[in-house]
């Protein structure tokens, strides 16, 4: 009698533990794959949204918060610099800034309000019409445009947010002190504050940014 039939036969004499074995087998392969599938999709997730990245600039704090607030808004915002630390940056007619020789392109990105949960950035144009957020890749708007440099209440709203929230282009909205919503906090003047467009991919910076 060959080996082969001997197994098969140890195999159907003890069907019940043979098939036990078998089951806590293929389930201990499945995890191990789930696991290494899940670990890797987290891992391009993250490394896709902090792509680009050359600097953070930011209040004193620890760098962690920092990263997690300014990358993938999490946390609780770290404290504003001055804008003139972000002036530092620029090159332009006007100001030569003591690190300008250093940067391409600097982006101030300013945190602690909200709409609905979602967080509201204050930033430039430059966000939109110069910066990259993969290489060659702009921000591509769905419908509407850009905010203008002079126009201080009008925004621009992502696709998901307006698509959660109703928000169309035209509407005005009241944004709210801090990056949760709260009932009894305070809110911006409605009849101000406007937003004028919507953009189709997430915010990932690529140069230096002021937090």
């Amino acid at each position: 009698m060959s080996i082969w039939k001997i197994a098969w036969r140890s195999i159907q004499q003890r069907a019940l533990s043979s098939f036990l074995t078998a089951l806590s087998m293929a389930l201990g392969v499945a995890l191990i794959v789930a696991v290494l599938v899940i670990h890797g999709v987290v891992a391009q997730s993250f490394n896709r949204n902090a792509a680009g990245y050359d600097m953070i600039v930011t209040a004193k704090g620890g760098a962690l918060q920092a990263v997690l607030n300014t990358v993938f808004h999490l946390s609780k915002p770290v404290e504003n610099l001055p804008y003139t630390y972000y002036e530092e940056f620029l090159n332009t007619p006007e100001h030569k800034g003591k690190y300008a020789k250093y940067v391409g392109l600097a982006i101030p990105y300013c945190l602690g309000d909200n709409y609905e949960g979602y967080r509201v950035v204050g930033t430039t144009i430059d966000m939109f019409d110069k910066l990259e957020y993969a290489p060659g890749t702009k921000y591509a708007f769905s419908e509407g445009r850009n905010f203008k440099a002079d126009a201080y209440f009008e925004g621009v709203v992502g696709a998901t947010v307006a698509r959660k929230t109703g928000l169309k282009v035209g509407d005005t909205f009241a944004p709210t002190h801090g990056v949760t919503e709260q009932e009894d906090a305070h809110k911006h003047d409605t009849t101000r504050s406007r937003w004028s467009a919507s953009w189709r991919q997430p915010v990932r910076p690529t140069t230096a940014r002021c937090s």
